[in-house]
């Protein structure tokens, strides 16, 4: 048990925690530009303080401390990483990649996960369910996107860069005549995203916007927007595509999406028209309700929005995050 004295110090890759509420005995000490010298001496120095180590995504500093827990146990080292972004392995060298995660996973004790649907996760990686806990996303850009003016010009955006399936969003809108804006960046830009996007074969009603990747570029796109459309990856095992979609709702926009961790669990309830990933048949469907049905796309929006602005921004999804930790650390009281 704990006694007063004792202090969990939380390093962390999150820069700005300075607007929550942190328990008394919870020290924060941002990690950024730590090097893997820096890490290791707060791994090792005063062995008796009860550490915590947390990084946002799947950077190189994770696998120094699983490592230094490997050789070095000490049980008052705790690892969590947040929203892991990983896919489906489909060559031999990503298999080998996944044996050597597979055994640096098993040193971190908490996966905080943005989706609910963590299957593809476990299996793959071998990692309990019990390591994974649930936190909601937030809405990027709070305070631009609420000064933004919003309105319905008729056209439909298909947004964002990670693992989008835009081959089965351009069979979807084949013979179509409902103007659309692809909103993303350069291939090379998505390839490291994996994403696969040719400005060839495509109707006329089709403009791709590739320079707006600012807050301020983007986010009047979807603001204008009557419909907007994310089409996933069938083959994804993480919440590609979550900001793009609580944005979008928080904008007041009716949004389809690909079925997946993005949606299962989260928006399956009428926030979003759920199409199954991979169907361009379903996706062309949803796309033409949404766009004539008018009843349809106003209910789906307003209960999309409701969801959306009830997660809130960053601040909330910090506190949820190192209540979490707290929790792991035994900090509290």
């Amino acid at each position: 048990m704990k006694s007063d004295d004792d202090t969990t110090t939380v390093f962390s890759t999150f820069p700005r925690v300075t607007d929550i509420d942190l328990p008394a005995r919870l020290k924060h000490v941002p990690l950024s530009g730590a090097s893997h010298v820096d890490l290791a001496k707060a791994y090792l120095s005063n062995r008796r303080e009860e550490r915590c180590f947390v990084f946002n995504g799947l950077c190189r500093q994770v696998w120094t401390i699983a490592l230094l827990k490997m050789l070095l146990p000490n049980r008052r080292r705790k690892l969590v990483v947040v929203d892991m972004v990983l896919s489906v392995p489909s060559t031999r060298k990503d298999l080998l990649v996944v044996l050597a995660r597979r055994t640096l996973f098993a040193k971190v004790d908490l996966f905080i996960s943005y989706a609910r649907n963590t299957r593809g996760i476990e299996e793959i990686y071998r990692i309990p369910a019990s390591r994974f806990l649930y936190v909601p996303f937030k809405v990027n850009d709070w305070d631009t996107l609420r000064a933004l003016e919003t309105g319905d010009d008729g056209y439909i955006v298909v947004a964002g860069q990670t693992r989008r399936d835009f081959d089965t969003f351009r069979r979807a809108i084949e013979g179509l005549s409902i103007p659309v804006r692809i909103v993303a960046p350069a291939q090379s830009t998505l390839s490291q995203h994996g994403s696969v996007l040719s400005d060839e074969g495509w109707p006329e009603h089709v403009t791709f916007v590739r320079n707006a990747q600012t807050p301020e570029a983007f986010l009047p796109q979807l603001a204008r927007a009557r419909l907007v459309v994310l089409p996933i990856l069938e083959k994804n095992i993480t919440p590609s595509g979550i900001g793009v979609c609580l944005v979008a709702m928080a904008l007041g926009k009716c949004v389809v999406v690909s079925s997946g961790p993005v949606a299962d669990g989260l928006v399956d309830s009428g926030e979003a028209i759920v199409v199954p990933a991979g169907d361009w048949v379903a996706l062309r469907d949803a796309i033409t309700d949404a766009c004539t049905d008018s009843e349809l796309r106003n209910a789906t929006a307003q209960k999309g929005y409701a969801y959306a602005m009830g997660l809130g921004d960053e601040k909330r999804l910090h506190q949820d995050v190192f209540e979490a930790i707290v929790k792991l650390c035994r900090a509290e009281a």
